[in-house]
């Protein structure tokens, strides 16, 4: 499994799996998060998604739970363009129904808030 993924760009990856739902009409990412955990899983599930849609997912998870991770915020948010950011934001809607403005508004507080 490590051979596999670690061997091949992002690109080879998502041809990957869309070959692999092709094949066998599962979701590999769906697949793998069944059989992986911990930090092993999220190393997996960072390099099985398009870069756009893993840091979709980060924000996602950032701003779930109690607290906000505001590392992994100013990181993502803070390390792009304004045409990546807009990507982020579309993936970010499409994936989990609701603005991502919205819910780093609702995620953090005073200045941070405005970002």
């Amino acid at each position: 499994l490590i051979d596999v993924i670690t061997r091949n760009s992002n690109a080879q990856r998502q041809k990957l799996k869309k070959r692999y739902h092709e094949l066998y009409k599962q979701d590999l990412v769906n697949d793998l998060k069944s059989e992986t955990s911990g930090d092993f899983r999220e190393t997996i599930i960072a390099l099985m998604m398009p870069p756009v849609e893993y840091d979709a997912y980060s924000l996602n998870k950032a701003l779930k739970g109690f607290g906000t991770d505001k590392n992994t915020l100013v990181g993502i948010i803070c390390s792009k363009n304004t045409a990546e950011l807009a990507e982020i934001k579309k993936a970010y809607e499409k994936e989990y129904k609701n603005s991502l403005e919205l819910d780093l508004k609702a995620g953090t507080s005073g200045d941070f808030g405005e970002l």
